[in-house]
């Protein structure tokens, strides 16, 4: 499991409830899990600023299927302990995936001003890269931190046909390499060439092809595509490779799931110490404001009073 916040230029806003409950609803692949969309929209509808929601998902590498109800719910709220939330929708529709898209309005509704509550800075990101950790390893869910799982290709999946071709070529050439048809990077570029497969960048530890008939980009990284001159330096970078997974295997899980968890409640208290200060300064001006609001009122209550007694007179 990942967990990605979603950028957006213009702040977003209702176009966001609109994104995860569009026509997956009705496909059956999107489902309201918590929270309530009517009462979401009317809030982010009053908020004036650019600013309007904190947008994102948890992404899984498992299917929704196999992830009961409640463990999806213990997950969101020891999430929303961890940032806070409000909407969450249920996507399966990529091959049936889990996705847990969240959409936080960044609005303080005692006061009405703008509260964000998560900001691309080293304390927010620690606290949201230390609690996926600590829940990819209590629930045994796929953790990209896990060296035997590292992904070698970098390409759009968007494009689901493409990235198809992209997963078949590097599987063939995984499958060349073991059989040692291929004992080379060099040589591996020149099979590829032949093959009128493109290719336009390299780099040290990766190569960036396009396939025929495309005009893609899909980089492939590390492993076998990291430069190596014969088929012992290759040997001897998948040794280092199987050391670092045997060691990330045999851990104490129990003692690490702890220490993230320390860490983690660490941090939440330093943001609810700094969030209550803002808090209570923002209603102190806020209830100020209501009072100088309310002795206006009156003043030009008694005014209008006046006004119509002289009219009487």
């Amino acid at each position: 499991m990942i967990v990605k916040f979603l950028p957006s230029k213009s702040g977003g806003g209702i176009g966001s409830v609109n994104y995860v409950l569009n026509e997956r609803v009705q496909q059956g692949t999107a489902k309201i899990l918590k929270g309530d969309e009517a009462q979401t929209r009317a809030i982010i509808s009053q908020i004036t600023k650019k600013q309007k929601v904190c947008f994102g998902v948890l992404s899984f590498q498992e299917s929704a299927a196999r992830i009961s109800d409640q463990t999806k719910l213990e997950i969101m709220a020891d999430f929303e302990r961890t940032i806070l939330g409000d909407l969450w929708v249920q996507h399966e529709d990529k091959g049936g995936r889990l996705e847990l898209n969240f959409i936080i309005p960044k609005i303080d509704l005692v006061t009405g001003t703008s509260f964000n509550p998560f900001f691309y800075s080293k304390p927010d990101l620690t606290r949201i890269d230390l609690w996926k950790k600590a829940v990819n390893l209590e629930y045994g869910f796929s953790d990209p931190d896990d060296p035997g799982r590292k992904n070698t290709i970098s390409a759009s999946k968007k494009d689901i046909k493409n990235y198809a071709n992209v997963e078949a070529l590097d599987k063939t050439l995984h499958e060349l390499v073991e059989a040692g048809m291929i004992k080379s990077r060099a040589q591996m570029l020149e099979l590829l060439r032949n093959e009128n497969i493109q290719i336009s960048r390299e780099t040290k530890n990766s190569i960036t092809v396009i396939l025929p008939g495309s005009t893609k980009k899909n980089r492939l990284q590390g492993g076998i595509y990291a430069d190596f001159k014969d088929a012992r330096e290759l040997e001897e970078r998948g040794a280092e490779t199987i050391r670092r997974i045997r060691q990330y295997h045999n851990r104490d899980i129990q003692s690490e799931i702890q220490q993230y968890r320390d860490q983690i409640n660490e941090l939440v208290s330093k943001r609810d110490e700094y969030n209550i200060g803002e808090f209570e300064l923002k209603t102190r001006k806020h209830r100020a404001k209501s009072r100088i609001d309310i002795q206006k009122d009156r003043t030009l209550s008694q005014a209008d009073q006046r006004l119509q007694m002289d009219d009487l007179s």
